[in-house]
């Protein structure tokens, strides 16, 4: 409950805000000493004060107990939901009733014992309007008091308060809270779940104190923690997250899961758009570094190559992050090392609470000081019920020494060191009696094929098909063998799961139902965004890499990665869906009696994939062919599919614009499906009628096609009415306008539909690569209204992100190229034309684009002056077309040079 946010009232707010500067941490006494917070009598001092100044009207004084009972009948009366009751019967069972605070079986609300109320009303949540009623009633009370206006300067000075109201909003937070939750109240917590305490943490004070010092500066630190697995990387860090809260105003923590970008994204709560992770990233990054050094933000398990350094990089706040590589130059590196003896004495026995004797030393030298070790072999030792002398025979007895291991293998990479370690926690799993219990090894099986990433025990009981009561979960942490993160669930040490899966060795078979929930769990429709399934993806791709080598279910591992590709396809990360969709691929050409519909997905999706890379388009044609092919062939075809495979044929033969006629047949064979198939929604006929559309105007129906087009808008227009900037909207506004421009009269609307389409991928993602196709055409629609200023500005925004995202030689630039050299001739800015026409002739295109080119250079040359430069260029345009057989009267710019050459040859 974070009730300091709820502070409206403005003269409370004036005390929470310095209350939250650290002006004054603590209420006084009468001696200016803080008052104490143990067994809440916080309440009893405070209450102590307001007694000495209250006097005796009337003969009677407005004593402690009234004080507290007016407090708590304005409680009651500002309906902030929370049940009053002198009796303790009455709200004890009201209590367990509603499980709010299952410990306390009884509460009495007398006034003298305040404390277990003052706990439990933390639990409920406090509407603004409710305190803004409670805090005017308490200063309403205050100021009746009858000695108040007498002692009010002395009692305020005392406490460090201007008003009465301030006054009464300091009663209100030092008797609901203690000061040190009040001090926690104020640091908000941007990640989706806050990192909970340690329960069990031992020594490292040093290595706290380092980076609490490192932190007290004012200048963004960079702080990267690191050892082998086991050491307690993660735990420090739960324990530095507890101490840093309300001494920062932000704090934040991200569980790494492979890809930084989404990590971010996916745990870092901030507004952000819902349809492409570029852009979501962005904004992140730009919410995180608005809060500066006001800001710590937690990464933990990174993985230190560049690109993920290269993203660190970016990040202008406090960051810490834990890692097994070496600290990159621009962090303050901390080498994590071994606890004490003396330590991990103390973190056995805080697991092991029996009996302590000296060969607790022993287990522990043979732990090898290793934090995770020392905490298992005391789980372990609990969990089976034996004695430290019985530990350590065991011990001896399987030749458990993690000791010499870890100091044979402190340098080994991380696979060596992996290794080496299992096999010694694998002789603590062997004697730890868990191989006897089957749904035990069912649970560890699974979870250990799980990424690093705490889950909520609901969540595994859904995808492990166990009861949501089950106490499996908490019997494996009791055990040693999972980790516990407060509300944020459970999950499994990487060394630990290397160590399940050596002893184990989970098959497809035993996780099946797991990979069939993320199959269910990563599968979105074109209504849905993408990030509705983002946050399941890195569960996904940790089974499809750990099951990579799994032959004997071809089919399930082909539906795995292609959802996958899907996903990331989505997403935009085009070369991550490309390697996804290309395994799938391999999937089901691994057997002969493969589902065709399952054929048809994969190939489809190939498709989808290859038109959104541009430059992939041959490809494409050949995945759209082998999706038909299967489709039709198979035995009960799925009518979605169907149809999407012949939409994909047509629009990849229409890209490629040699078969008009049948792209044309493709795309009315979808239509008749797909204008059968409303229970999916009618966005699948639209998206066909758009392909139409572009069909049918590059066969030159212009007509038909804005016909087909407007019957695109129409529809996408009512399924988008609540999602103005969809990808798809982009995408259609664009393709219409291209319609238009060939339309007279309708330039103007052309632009405004172009515009639209661009500001739509920019909020979107500013830095969608399909941008630069969007500039691109807008600027040939102001070249064809003689705006060349305006289209020479977004040629160049074109250009710029073509050559960042593609390269200075992609083929499709030589298009952009050789308009910006039209733009600038127009733009009587010849010299810079000719630079643009010969970077268009650099890249390798068709022979007629190349004369093209030669003819505007030769004009150019031309304009500025330099005849001799252009005859001669006018003379190799003659041999060109002579050598390469081009019929010049199709050519652009060449009847020009025809007449300057005239006159050359006249003079």
């Amino acid at each position: 409950m974070a009730i300091f946010s709820s502070f409206l009232y403005q003269r409370a707010r004036t005390l929470a805000d310095s209350y939250g500067r650290g002006k004054y941490n603590y209420l006084k006494d009468e001696r200016g000493n803080p008052l104490k917070t143990k067994d809440y009598q916080d309440f009893i001092d405070f209450a102590n004060i307001l007694k000495s100044f209250y006097g005796k009207p009337n003969g009677s004084s407005v004593n402690q107990g009234e004080f507290v009972g007016k407090l708590f009948e304005n409680i009651c009366n500002a309906d902030i939901g929370i049940q009053i009751s002198n009796d303790p019967g009455t709200l004890g069972a009201y209590l367990n009733k509603r499980s709010i605070y299952p410990n306390v079986s009884t509460v009495l609300l007398s006034t003298q014992n305040k404390g277990k109320f003052k706990r439990w009303i933390m639990r409920k949540s406090v509407t603004d309007d409710a305190i803004k009623t409670l805090l005017e009633e308490l200063e309403s009370f205050v100021n009746r008091c009858p000695r108040f206006e007498d002692n009010k300067h002395k009692l305020l000075k005392l406490c460090s308060l201007e008003t009465a109201g301030d006054f009464a909003a300091a009663i209100f937070i030092n008797i609901l809270l203690t000061p040190d939750e009040a001090r926690k109240k104020q640091t908000k917590y941007i990640s989706e779940h806050s990192k909970k305490a340690v329960r069990q943490f031992v020594g490292r004070t040093a290595e706290l104190d380092d980076v609490k010092k490192l932190l007290a500066s004012n200048k963004p630190q960079m702080i990267w923690i690191h050892g082998m697995g086991g050491l307690g990387k993660t735990q420090l860090c739960r324990k530095l997250f507890y101490d840093l809260a309300g001494k920062f105003p932000f704090l934040g923590g991200i569980s790494f899961d492979g890809s930084f970008k989404q990590s971010v994204v996916n745990q870092i709560v901030c507004e952000k758009n819902d349809s492409d992770l570029e852009h979501a990233y962005n904004n992140t990054i730009e919410f995180i570094n608005s809060k500066g050094a006001g800001l710590v933000l937690f990464i933990d398990n990174v993985e230190g190559n560049g690109a993920n350094i290269a993203e660190l990089e970016k990040l202008n706040c406090h960051v810490i992050v834990t890692s097994r590589n070496a600290a990159p130059d621009i962090f303050t590196e901390k080498a994590l090392g071994f606890l004490s003896l003396s330590e991990c004495k103390k973190l056995f026995y805080n697991h092991y609470k029996r009996k302590k004797d000296d060969s607790v030393n022993e287990v522990i030298h043979r732990a090898g000081y290793l934090t995770l070790a020392v905490e298992l072999l005391a789980k372990t030792a609990a969990a089976i019920d034996i004695s430290t002398v019985e530990l350590l025979g065991k011990l001896i007895e399987k030749s458990f020494d993690l000791k010499t291991v870890v100091e044979t293998n402190w340098d080994n990479n991380e696979e060596a060191q992996n290794k080496a370690v299992a096999d010694q926690f694998g002789i603590v799993f062997s004697f730890s009696g868990i191989k006897d219990d089957g749904e035990k090894i069912y649970v560890l099986k699974n979870m250990s094929v799980l990424p690093y990433l705490a889950t909520r025990q609901k969540l595994l009981c859904e995808w492990l098909a166990l009861d949501d009561e089950s106490a499996i979960f908490r019997n494996l942490y009791d055990a040693g063998w999972l980790q516990y993160s407060g509300e944020d669930g459970y999950l499994m040490h990487p060394v630990i799961s290397y160590t399940v899966k050596r002893e184990l060795a989970p098959t497809f078979f035993e996780c099946a139902r797991l990979v069939s929930a993320f199959i269910d769990a990563i599968e979105f429709t074109e209504l849905e965004s993408v990030f509705e399934v983002l946050e399941f993806a890195p569960y996904a791709q940790e089974l499809a890499d750990y099951f990579r080598n799994e032959s004997n279910y071809p089919a399930e591992m082909a539906l795995l990665y292609i959802r996958l590709a899907s996903v990331f396809r989505a997403n935009g990360e085009y070369n991550l869906a490309w390697q996804y969709g290309t395994t799938a691929e391999y999937f089901i050409g691994t057997e002969e009696n493969t589902d065709k519909n399952l054929v048809a997905l994969v190939y489809n999706i190939l498709a989808d994939i290859c038109t959104d890379m541009r430059n992939m388009n041959a490809a494409g044609i050949r995945y759209a062919e082998l999706a038909v092919s299967a489709a039709e062939e198979s035995d009960d075809p799925e009518p979605l599919l169907l149809s999407a495979a012949y939409h994909n044929l047509a629009g990849l033969l229409a890209q490629q614009g040699n078969d008009f006629d049948r792209a044309k047949k493709m795309a009315f064979k979808a239509i008749e499906i797909r204008q059968d198939l409303h229970f999916y929604g009618d966005i699948h006929l639209a998206n066909t009628y758009r392909t139409l559309a572009f069909i049918l105007r590059n066969s030159g129906d212009t007509g038909g096609s804005r016909k087909y087009m407007e019957r695109c808008l129409h529809i996408m227009r009512g399924v988008y009415a609540d999602k103005p900037n969809h990808p798809s909207l982009a995408i259609t506004y664009n393709n219409y306008a291209r319609i238009l421009c060939e339309i007279k009269g309708q330039l103007d609307c052309a632009i405004d539909y172009y515009k639209k389409a661009i500001t739509i991928r920019e909020t979107n993602n500013p830095d969608d690569p399909r941008l630069a196709l969007n500039h691109n055409n807008i600027a040939s629609a102001y070249l064809q209204k003689g705006d060349y200023a305006i289209a020479v500005k977004h040629l160049s925004t074109s250009i710029d992100m073509d050559v960042k995202n593609r390269g200075d030689e992609h083929p499709d630039l030589a298009g952009t190229y050789y308009t910006m050299a039209l733009a600038q001739f127009l733009s009587s800015d010849y010299s810079q034309a000719v630079v643009y026409a010969k970077k268009s002739m650099g890249i390798k295109t068709t022979a007629r684009d190349e004369l093209e080119c030669r003819c505007l250079v030769a004009r150019c040359y031309y304009e500025m002056g330099q005849k001799e430069i252009a005859r001669q260029e006018i003379e190799d345009v003659i041999a060109f077309c002579n050598v390469n057989g081009i019929d010049p009267e199709k050519v652009d710019h060449y009847t020009e040079c025809m007449e300057i050459y005239e006159d050359f040859v006249i003079k």
